[in-house]
Protein backbone atom coordinates (compact mmCIF):
# COMPACT_ATOMS: atom_id res chain seq x y z
CA UNK A 1 0.00 0.00 0.00
CA UNK A 2 2.71 2.28 0.99
CA UNK A 3 4.92 1.45 -2.27
CA UNK A 4 1.53 2.76 -4.17
CA UNK A 5 1.29 5.55 -2.55
CA UNK A 6 4.88 6.44 -3.25
CA UNK A 7 4.71 5.72 -7.14
CA UNK A 8 1.21 8.06 -7.21
CA UNK A 9 3.15 10.62 -5.57
CA UNK A 10 6.35 10.64 -8.09
CA UNK A 11 3.87 10.18 -10.87
CA UNK A 12 2.33 13.11 -9.87
CA UNK A 13 5.36 15.21 -10.00
CA UNK A 14 6.83 13.98 -12.89
CA UNK A 15 3.16 15.19 -14.44
CA UNK A 16 3.44 18.44 -12.61
CA UNK A 17 7.14 19.10 -13.54
CA UNK A 18 5.96 18.25 -17.32
CA UNK A 19 2.83 20.76 -17.49
CA UNK A 20 5.05 23.66 -16.29
CA UNK A 21 7.79 22.74 -18.49
CA UNK A 22 5.47 22.86 -21.41
CA UNK A 23 3.47 26.08 -20.14
CA UNK A 24 7.13 27.30 -20.08
CA UNK A 25 7.34 26.54 -23.66
CA UNK A 26 3.83 27.79 -24.81
CA UNK A 27 4.84 31.06 -23.72
CA UNK A 28 7.68 31.26 -26.28
CA UNK A 29 9.99 31.80 -23.24
CA UNK A 30 13.72 31.11 -23.88
CA UNK A 31 16.56 31.16 -21.49
CA UNK A 32 18.89 33.49 -20.72
CA UNK A 33 22.49 33.04 -20.62
CA UNK A 34 24.06 34.07 -17.47
CA UNK A 35 27.35 33.33 -15.22
CA UNK A 36 27.06 32.09 -11.68
CA UNK A 37 29.27 32.72 -8.62
CA UNK A 38 29.31 29.72 -5.81
CA UNK A 39 28.07 31.83 -2.49
CA UNK A 40 31.47 30.38 -0.06
CA UNK A 41 32.66 31.18 3.33
CA UNK A 42 36.27 33.69 2.86
CA UNK A 43 37.58 35.95 4.55
CA UNK A 44 36.91 39.72 3.67
CA UNK A 45 39.05 42.70 4.19
CA UNK A 46 37.83 45.98 3.66
CA UNK A 47 39.94 49.14 2.28
CA UNK A 48 39.62 52.75 1.12
CA UNK A 49 41.69 53.65 -1.86
CA UNK A 50 43.17 56.93 -3.25
CA UNK A 51 45.88 58.50 -4.25
CA UNK A 52 48.58 60.44 -2.79
CA UNK A 53 52.00 62.18 -3.18
CA UNK A 54 55.08 61.55 -1.31
CA UNK A 55 56.93 63.75 1.48
CA UNK A 56 59.80 64.29 3.46
CA UNK A 57 58.96 64.34 7.30
CA UNK A 58 61.72 66.18 7.93
CA UNK A 59 64.54 68.21 6.27
CA UNK A 60 67.09 70.77 7.16
CA UNK A 61 68.44 74.12 5.59
CA UNK A 62 72.06 75.32 5.54
CA UNK A 63 71.91 79.13 5.59
CA UNK A 64 74.92 81.12 5.36
CA UNK A 65 73.82 85.12 5.81
CA UNK A 66 76.87 86.48 5.75
CA UNK A 67 79.01 86.75 2.43
CA UNK A 68 82.15 84.18 2.91
CA UNK A 69 84.34 83.00 -0.09
CA UNK A 70 83.93 79.34 -0.87
CA UNK A 71 87.10 77.60 -0.97
CA UNK A 72 85.88 74.05 -1.24
CA UNK A 73 82.79 72.20 -1.44
CA UNK A 74 82.65 68.45 -0.09
CA UNK A 75 79.81 66.98 -1.00
CA UNK A 76 77.33 66.40 -4.29
CA UNK A 77 74.00 66.42 -4.67
CA UNK A 78 71.99 63.02 -4.14
CA UNK A 79 75.22 62.39 -1.43
CA UNK A 80 74.23 60.79 1.95
CA UNK A 81 75.49 62.62 4.91
CA UNK A 82 75.73 62.32 8.73
CA UNK A 83 75.16 65.11 11.02
CA UNK A 84 78.47 66.71 11.65
CA UNK A 85 80.00 66.09 8.48
CA UNK A 86 81.67 68.97 6.88
CA UNK A 87 79.86 70.21 3.89
CA UNK A 88 81.88 73.04 2.53
CA UNK A 89 84.88 75.07 4.02
CA UNK A 90 84.68 79.08 3.59
CA UNK A 91 87.52 81.72 4.43
CA UNK A 92 85.91 83.25 7.36
CA UNK A 93 88.76 85.29 8.92
CA UNK A 94 87.09 88.68 8.20
CA UNK A 95 84.11 87.74 10.04
CA UNK A 96 86.09 86.13 12.70
CA UNK A 97 87.92 89.34 13.56
CA UNK A 98 84.01 90.85 13.46
CA UNK A 99 82.66 88.37 15.95
CA UNK A 100 86.37 88.77 17.91
CA UNK A 101 85.59 92.81 18.20
CA UNK A 102 81.75 92.36 18.62
CA UNK A 103 82.28 89.81 22.05
CA UNK A 104 84.92 92.74 23.35
CA UNK A 105 82.52 95.42 23.11
CA UNK A 106 79.55 93.49 24.85
CA UNK A 107 82.20 93.20 27.67
CA UNK A 108 82.96 96.50 27.92
CA UNK A 109 80.20 97.65 27.71
CA UNK A 110 78.39 95.43 30.70
CA UNK A 111 81.65 96.08 32.89
CA UNK A 112 80.76 99.88 32.56
CA UNK A 113 77.21 99.20 33.33
CA UNK A 114 78.36 97.70 36.81
CA UNK A 115 80.72 100.80 37.51
CA UNK A 116 78.12 102.80 36.83
CA UNK A 117 75.57 100.92 39.10
CA UNK A 118 78.41 100.77 42.31
CA UNK A 119 78.81 104.33 41.59
CA UNK A 120 74.78 105.28 42.40
CA UNK A 121 75.00 102.78 45.92
CA UNK A 122 73.02 99.99 44.04
CA UNK A 123 75.34 97.60 45.07
CA UNK A 124 75.67 98.97 48.60
CA UNK A 125 71.38 98.98 49.03
CA UNK A 126 71.84 95.64 48.07
CA UNK A 127 74.43 94.69 50.62
CA UNK A 128 72.53 96.56 53.26
CA UNK A 129 69.03 94.43 52.21
CA UNK A 130 71.17 91.13 52.65
CA UNK A 131 72.33 92.48 56.29
CA UNK A 132 68.86 92.82 57.31
CA UNK A 133 67.62 89.41 55.68
CA UNK A 134 70.64 87.79 57.94
CA UNK A 135 69.53 90.08 61.20
CA UNK A 136 66.06 89.16 61.15
CA UNK A 137 66.94 84.83 60.58
CA UNK A 138 69.53 85.65 63.89
CA UNK A 139 66.64 86.75 65.86
CA UNK A 140 64.57 83.86 65.11
CA UNK A 141 67.53 81.98 66.27
CA UNK A 142 68.08 83.50 69.58
CA UNK A 143 63.64 83.25 70.27
CA UNK A 144 64.15 79.56 69.81
CA UNK A 145 67.01 79.88 72.66
CA UNK A 146 65.19 82.49 74.69
CA UNK A 147 62.09 79.60 74.82
CA UNK A 148 63.88 76.94 75.37
CA UNK A 149 65.88 78.77 78.21
CA UNK A 150 62.96 79.91 79.84
CA UNK A 151 61.09 76.49 80.35
CA UNK A 152 64.10 74.92 81.69
CA UNK A 153 63.81 77.68 84.51
CA UNK A 154 60.38 76.98 84.81
CA UNK A 155 61.22 73.25 85.06
CA UNK A 156 64.15 73.69 87.59
CA UNK A 157 61.38 75.98 89.93
CA UNK A 158 59.09 73.02 90.01
CA UNK A 159 62.28 70.49 90.51
CA UNK A 160 63.37 72.36 93.73
CA UNK A 161 60.38 72.94 94.96
CA UNK A 162 60.23 68.93 95.47
CA UNK A 163 63.78 68.76 96.86
CA UNK A 164 64.88 66.95 93.26
CA UNK A 165 67.67 69.55 92.51
CA UNK A 166 69.87 72.27 94.46
CA UNK A 167 69.83 76.01 94.72
CA UNK A 168 72.76 76.64 92.35
CA UNK A 169 71.18 74.25 89.59
CA UNK A 170 68.42 76.93 90.14
CA UNK A 171 70.57 79.61 89.55
CA UNK A 172 72.16 78.19 87.07
CA UNK A 173 69.11 77.71 84.45
CA UNK A 174 68.40 81.34 85.96
CA UNK A 175 71.58 82.56 84.24
CA UNK A 176 70.87 80.73 81.26
CA UNK A 177 67.46 82.46 80.26
CA UNK A 178 68.73 85.56 81.77
CA UNK A 179 71.35 85.67 79.05
CA UNK A 180 69.35 84.31 76.47
CA UNK A 181 66.98 87.10 77.02
CA UNK A 182 70.13 89.55 76.62
CA UNK A 183 70.79 87.96 73.39
CA UNK A 184 67.47 88.08 71.69
CA UNK A 185 67.27 92.01 72.99
CA UNK A 186 71.02 92.54 71.26
CA UNK A 187 69.97 90.76 68.12
CA UNK A 188 66.96 93.01 68.15
CA UNK A 189 68.77 96.32 68.79
CA UNK A 190 70.95 95.12 66.18
CA UNK A 191 67.81 94.96 63.52
CA UNK A 192 67.05 97.63 64.38
CA UNK A 193 70.32 99.70 63.40
CA UNK A 194 70.98 97.57 60.38
CA UNK A 195 67.38 98.81 59.39
CA UNK A 196 68.69 102.32 59.63
CA UNK A 197 71.09 101.59 57.61
CA UNK A 198 69.16 100.53 54.64
CA UNK A 199 67.04 103.09 54.98
CA UNK A 200 70.11 105.40 54.42
CA UNK A 201 71.37 103.59 51.62
CA UNK A 202 68.20 103.55 49.95
CA UNK A 203 67.81 107.61 50.66
CA UNK A 204 71.96 107.66 48.93
CA UNK A 205 70.65 105.75 46.17
CA UNK A 206 67.86 107.64 45.34
CA UNK A 207 69.89 111.44 45.55
CA UNK A 208 72.86 109.55 43.76
CA UNK A 209 70.60 107.84 41.24
CA UNK A 210 68.63 111.09 40.27
CA UNK A 211 71.27 112.72 37.93
CA UNK A 212 72.90 109.42 37.00
CA UNK A 213 69.66 107.31 36.18
CA UNK A 214 69.65 108.34 32.82
CA UNK A 215 73.54 107.56 32.39
CA UNK A 216 72.43 104.09 33.62
CA UNK A 217 69.24 103.67 30.98
CA UNK A 218 71.56 104.71 28.40
CA UNK A 219 74.16 102.68 28.86
CA UNK A 220 71.81 99.32 29.64
CA UNK A 221 70.95 100.12 26.37
CA UNK A 222 74.25 99.75 25.07
CA UNK A 223 74.75 96.48 26.83
CA UNK A 224 71.67 95.31 25.09
CA UNK A 225 72.78 96.84 21.25
CA UNK A 226 76.31 95.08 21.69
CA UNK A 227 75.17 91.29 23.30
CA UNK A 228 72.42 91.69 19.91
CA UNK A 229 75.64 92.50 17.89
CA UNK A 230 77.11 88.99 19.21
CA UNK A 231 73.61 87.07 18.71
CA UNK A 232 73.16 88.48 15.24
CA UNK A 233 76.76 87.00 13.96
CA UNK A 234 76.65 83.92 15.77
CA UNK A 235 72.97 82.85 14.20
CA UNK A 236 74.21 84.22 11.09
CA UNK A 237 76.97 81.52 11.23
CA UNK A 238 75.62 78.74 13.50
CA UNK A 239 76.10 76.02 11.17
CA UNK A 240 79.82 77.17 10.67
CA UNK A 241 82.60 76.23 12.57
CA UNK A 242 84.11 79.76 12.61
CA UNK A 243 87.69 79.13 13.49
CA UNK A 244 88.18 75.95 10.89
CA UNK A 245 85.19 77.50 8.49
CA UNK A 246 84.21 74.63 7.94
CA UNK A 247 80.09 73.85 7.18
CA UNK A 248 78.64 71.35 9.30
CA UNK A 249 75.88 69.12 8.51
CA UNK A 250 72.88 69.62 11.08
CA UNK A 251 70.96 66.50 10.53
CA UNK A 252 71.69 63.21 8.34
CA UNK A 253 70.43 63.22 5.23
CA UNK A 254 70.24 63.08 1.75
CA UNK A 255 71.88 66.38 -0.09
CA UNK A 256 68.43 67.52 -1.97
CA UNK A 257 70.10 70.76 -3.29
CA UNK A 258 73.30 72.93 -3.11
CA UNK A 259 73.33 76.59 -3.24
CA UNK A 260 76.96 77.53 -3.17
CA UNK A 261 79.80 77.23 -5.74
CA UNK A 262 83.90 76.83 -4.90
CA UNK A 263 85.09 80.58 -5.81
CA UNK A 264 81.53 81.95 -5.39
CA UNK A 265 80.54 83.89 -2.13
CA UNK A 266 78.05 82.58 -0.04
CA UNK A 267 74.14 84.45 -0.51
CA UNK A 268 72.40 86.15 2.03
CA UNK A 269 68.87 84.49 2.47
CA UNK A 270 69.46 81.82 -0.09
CA UNK A 271 69.94 78.09 1.49
CA UNK A 272 73.95 76.67 0.96
CA UNK A 273 72.39 73.01 1.41
CA UNK A 274 69.32 71.33 1.44
CA UNK A 275 69.45 68.03 3.53
CA UNK A 276 66.07 65.71 3.43
CA UNK A 277 65.62 62.50 5.52
CA UNK A 278 64.93 59.77 2.92
CA UNK A 279 64.36 57.28 5.91
CA UNK A 280 61.23 59.15 7.35
CA UNK A 281 58.78 59.26 4.91
CA UNK A 282 55.25 60.31 5.01
CA UNK A 283 52.76 60.28 1.88
CA UNK A 284 49.58 62.72 1.97
CA UNK A 285 46.46 62.11 0.96
CA UNK A 286 42.75 63.19 0.19
CA UNK A 287 39.84 61.05 1.55
CA UNK A 288 36.59 61.54 0.53
CA UNK A 289 34.00 62.57 2.85
CA UNK A 290 32.28 59.59 2.07
CA UNK A 291 35.02 57.07 3.14
CA UNK A 292 36.74 58.89 6.25
CA UNK A 293 34.22 57.93 8.75
CA UNK A 294 35.75 54.42 8.73
CA UNK A 295 39.27 55.31 8.63
CA UNK A 296 41.09 55.47 12.50
CA UNK A 297 44.65 56.44 13.02
CA UNK A 298 47.03 53.32 13.35
CA UNK A 299 44.96 51.72 10.33
CA UNK A 300 47.41 49.61 7.85
CA UNK A 301 47.61 51.07 4.30
CA UNK A 302 49.67 49.38 1.08
CA UNK A 303 51.64 51.37 -1.06
CA UNK A 304 52.36 51.08 -4.66
CA UNK A 305 52.25 52.68 -7.84
CA UNK A 306 53.60 53.38 -11.05
CA UNK A 307 56.26 54.91 -9.70
CA UNK A 308 57.79 51.89 -7.99
CA UNK A 309 55.96 49.28 -9.48
CA UNK A 310 56.39 46.24 -8.97
CA UNK A 311 57.20 46.87 -5.20
CA UNK A 312 55.11 47.68 -2.66
CA UNK A 313 55.23 49.08 1.00
CA UNK A 314 53.99 49.21 3.92
CA UNK A 315 53.06 52.39 6.31
CA UNK A 316 49.84 53.19 8.46
CA UNK A 317 47.51 56.65 8.99
CA UNK A 318 49.66 58.99 11.16
CA UNK A 319 46.94 61.82 11.19
CA UNK A 320 43.87 62.84 9.97
CA UNK A 321 42.40 66.49 9.60
CA UNK A 322 40.25 67.83 12.07
CA UNK A 323 38.05 69.37 9.14
CA UNK A 324 37.67 68.79 5.65
CA UNK A 325 37.30 71.04 3.06
CA UNK A 326 36.67 71.57 -0.76
CA UNK A 327 39.26 70.52 -3.69
CA UNK A 328 38.92 69.60 -7.01
CA UNK A 329 39.85 66.01 -7.52
CA UNK A 330 40.21 64.23 -10.63
CA UNK A 331 38.03 67.82 -12.67
CA UNK A 332 35.55 67.54 -10.45
CA UNK A 333 34.89 69.08 -6.84
CA UNK A 334 34.55 67.02 -4.01
CA UNK A 335 34.86 67.31 -0.11
CA UNK A 336 37.90 65.76 0.95
CA UNK A 337 40.25 65.33 4.44
CA UNK A 338 43.60 65.07 4.26
CA UNK A 339 45.20 62.42 5.43
CA UNK A 340 49.05 61.52 6.48
CA UNK A 341 50.39 58.22 5.86
CA UNK A 342 53.53 57.47 7.47
CA UNK A 343 55.63 54.94 5.22
CA UNK A 344 57.01 52.18 7.78
CA UNK A 345 58.94 49.98 4.94
CA UNK A 346 62.35 50.96 5.23
CA UNK A 347 65.46 50.73 2.35
CA UNK A 348 61.88 51.75 -0.05
CA UNK A 349 63.01 53.31 -3.75
CA UNK A 350 60.30 56.02 -2.64
CA UNK A 351 61.20 59.91 -3.53
CA UNK A 352 60.28 62.86 -2.21
CA UNK A 353 57.54 63.82 -4.85
CA UNK A 354 55.81 60.12 -6.04
CA UNK A 355 52.38 59.98 -6.31
CA UNK A 356 51.54 56.55 -5.06
CA UNK A 357 48.55 54.77 -5.00
CA UNK A 358 47.39 54.01 -1.21
CA UNK A 359 45.29 51.05 0.21
CA UNK A 360 43.96 51.82 3.65
CA UNK A 361 42.71 48.86 5.58
CA UNK A 362 39.52 49.60 7.10
CA UNK A 363 37.74 46.19 8.62
CA UNK A 364 37.99 42.95 8.16
CA UNK A 365 36.30 39.42 8.72
CA UNK A 366 37.24 35.58 8.98
CA UNK A 367 35.19 33.43 7.27
CA UNK A 368 32.27 35.13 6.24
CA UNK A 369 29.63 33.93 4.05
CA UNK A 370 30.64 35.82 0.78
CA UNK A 371 29.49 36.58 -3.15
CA UNK A 372 31.36 38.55 -6.34
CA UNK A 373 30.45 42.56 -6.14
CA UNK A 374 28.67 42.46 -9.26
CA UNK A 375 26.27 40.26 -8.46
CA UNK A 376 24.62 42.34 -6.07
CA UNK A 377 22.35 45.06 -7.30
CA UNK A 378 19.94 47.72 -5.50
CA UNK A 379 16.44 48.42 -5.99
CA UNK A 380 14.40 51.76 -5.79
CA UNK A 381 14.36 51.84 -2.24
CA UNK A 382 17.68 51.31 -2.02
CA UNK A 383 16.96 47.48 -0.66
CA UNK A 384 20.08 44.93 -1.60
CA UNK A 385 19.55 41.49 -3.21
CA UNK A 386 21.20 39.03 -5.40
CA UNK A 387 19.57 36.58 -8.55
CA UNK A 388 20.34 32.98 -7.55
CA UNK A 389 19.52 30.16 -9.98
CA UNK A 390 17.07 27.46 -8.55
CA UNK A 391 15.50 24.85 -10.87
CA UNK A 392 16.48 26.64 -14.20
CA UNK A 393 15.52 29.98 -13.41
CA UNK A 394 16.33 33.34 -11.49
CA UNK A 395 14.65 33.75 -8.02
CA UNK A 396 15.50 37.42 -6.56
CA UNK A 397 17.22 37.02 -2.77
CA UNK A 398 17.39 39.90 -0.36
CA UNK A 399 20.66 40.38 1.15
CA UNK A 400 22.00 42.34 4.15
CA UNK A 401 26.05 43.74 3.04
CA UNK A 402 28.11 43.53 6.44
CA UNK A 403 31.55 44.41 4.68
CA UNK A 404 32.56 44.46 1.17
CA UNK A 405 36.20 44.66 -0.43
CA UNK A 406 37.12 45.06 -4.04
CA UNK A 407 36.00 42.29 -5.25
CA UNK A 408 33.33 40.45 -2.42
CA UNK A 409 30.87 41.37 -0.30
CA UNK A 410 29.78 39.57 2.93
CA UNK A 411 26.49 38.36 3.35
CA UNK A 412 24.85 38.55 6.88
CA UNK A 413 23.66 34.82 7.05
CA UNK A 414 19.67 33.46 7.94
CA UNK A 415 17.86 30.60 7.02
CA UNK A 416 15.85 32.72 4.70
CA UNK A 417 18.60 34.06 2.09
CA UNK A 418 21.53 32.41 0.31
CA UNK A 419 23.66 29.57 1.41
CA UNK A 420 27.16 28.18 0.28
CA UNK A 421 27.27 26.88 -3.05
CA UNK A 422 23.74 29.13 -3.65
CA UNK A 423 24.74 29.76 -7.36
CA UNK A 424 24.49 33.40 -7.47
CA UNK A 425 24.31 35.38 -10.99
CA UNK A 426 27.05 37.88 -11.47
CA UNK A 427 27.01 40.82 -14.96
CA UNK A 428 23.57 39.93 -15.63
CA UNK A 429 21.03 42.47 -17.99
CA UNK A 430 19.06 44.90 -16.52
CA UNK A 431 16.06 42.89 -17.90
CA UNK A 432 16.45 39.35 -15.72
CA UNK A 433 13.90 39.15 -13.42
CA UNK A 434 12.72 36.73 -10.62
CA UNK A 435 11.38 33.89 -12.70
CA UNK A 436 13.05 34.15 -15.57
CA UNK A 437 15.00 31.24 -17.39
CA UNK A 438 18.66 30.96 -17.26
CA UNK A 439 21.14 28.71 -18.35
CA UNK A 440 24.29 28.58 -16.59
CA UNK A 441 27.30 29.14 -19.29
CA UNK A 442 30.05 30.16 -16.55
CA UNK A 443 30.72 28.85 -12.84
CA UNK A 444 33.61 30.08 -10.49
Amino acid sequence: MKKGKLIAIVLVCVVLAGAAGYAVMAKGESSVDVKVFNARKDDILSTVSATGVVKEQSSSNVYINTPFKVTKVNVEKGENVKKGDVLAELDTASVRIQLQQAKVSYSNEKISLENLRKNTGIMSTLQAENAVDSAKMEIRQKQVLKNEAQKNYENSKSLLDTGSISKSDLDKSKQAYDSAVIDLEAANLKLVSLEKELKNANEDKSRAAGDKRAQIDMQENRVSVAELKVKELEENIKDVDIESGKVIAPADGCIASIGINEGDYTKVNEAAFSIVNLSELIINAKISESDIKDIKIGNKVEISGDSIDPEKYEGTVKSIAPVAKKEVVDKTEQTVVDVEIQVVSKGTILKPGFNVDIKIQTKSMKNVLSVINDAVKEDKEGKKFVYVVENGVAREIGVDIIIESELYAGIKENKDGIAEKSKVIYNSSESLKSGTPVKVIQEK
